[in-house]
């Protein structure tokens, strides 16, 4: 099925969205490894720059639901609710940072505490978060909806529902994480190391949850989808992914420290506090998704099947 270009477009916005968003949670994660032991009082010198990392992790969620909506209803629905909290709480952020800059806290507009253009970049992120927020609580509030828009209706019940919006939460969160760390690994990476080798396949394996994503939201949901499809689509995925997650592994046997000595960086908060969860936590984050979607499909495969011969009875 084509996409329309509007459609596209959007979905574009989407995954730029998700990229910054993975890129400020990055920072997060690997600033929180030099705070610990730190006389600064952390907690309400970067309150401001911790709600701006949650409002973007946030505005990537609810852009989701926005550009695939359950029903017209959903979707007013949920331009209104998400609207009104985004707006308001990026207002407050982007307030904190302005306070923070005129009462000295930070030593200008442009102090690089965290990144080189902290806090001025994440006030700017702030700002167009907030007008996201009034737009979309506007065109809630109204009610109108394109006719164009098409509906994704969640065709099982509400405890799957549930179940699948907690996994798929955490599993962005690691997905956001470990986009990111694809990127930056291509300029931090030591060329140089005699284990380049085992950083390739690492970068590979980082690089395989964003790739589900982008076949989902590009391919996958605007085809045709048949039982026998789903399996192969489903296999193939988890194949590729299982071929990842073995190399990085092979990898990881044959040079045990590479990891400490050419990615540190890339994982600083999980090396400072002697976690070394890294590696089971990327290879499970390539693994899950597919690896349930291949289960799923073959049970719905199977399920066709034992229907088909009752259907066959009924019409003879």
């Amino acid at each position: 099925m084509k996409i329309a270009a509007k459609t596209l477009t959007l979905r574009i916005l989407e995954a730029v969205s998700f990229i910054v968003a993975g890129l400020a949670f990055f920072t997060l994660v690997s600033s929180l490894g030099n705070w610990i032991g730190s006389s600064v009082d952390v907690k309400s010198l970067m309150a401001p720059y911790w709600l701006s990392v949650v409002l973007l992790i946030y505005f990537v969620f609810a852009f989701h639901l926005v550009l695939f909506p359950e029903s017209e209803r959903k979707l007013a629905l949920t331009r209104k609710v998400n609207g009104v909290i985004l707006a308001a709480f990026s207002f407050v952020a982007a307030l904190l940072i302005i306070v923070y800059v005129a009462t000295g806290r930070y030593g200008g507009i442009v102090e690089g505490l965290v990144t080189p253009l902290f806090p001025l970049d994440f006030l700017i992120s702030d700002l167009l978060l907030c007008a996201i927020g009034v737009y979309w609580a506007i065109r809630g509030s109204k009610g109108k909806v394109s006719p164009e828009v098409r509906y994704y209706p969640y065709r099982y019940g509400k405890a799957r529902k549930v179940v699948s919006s907690v996994f798929r939460g955490l599993w962005t969160l690691f997905a956001l994480y470990f986009t990111a760390g694809f990127l930056l690994f291509i300029f931090i990476a030591n060329y140089g190391s005699p284990s380049w080798w085992s950083g390739l396949f690492m970068w590979i394996l980082m690089g395989v949850p964003s790739g589900l994503l982008v076949y989902r939201e590009f391919f996958y949901r605007d085809e045709v989808h048949t039982a026998a499809g789903d399996v192969r689509r489903s296999a193939v995925c988890l194949m590729a992914a299982c071929l990842a997650t073995l190399l990085f592994l092979v990898a990881l046997l044959v040079n045990r420290n590479f990891i400490v000595e050419d990615a540190t960086g890339l994982f600083f908060l999980d090396f400072t506090k002697s976690w070394n969860a890294a590696p089971y936590f990327m290879s499970l984050t390539a693994l899950l998704p597919p690896l349930v979607a291949f289960i799923d499909s073959l049970i719905k495969a199977k399920k066709g099947k034992e229907k088909s011969p009752q259907s066959a009875k009924k019409n003879s």
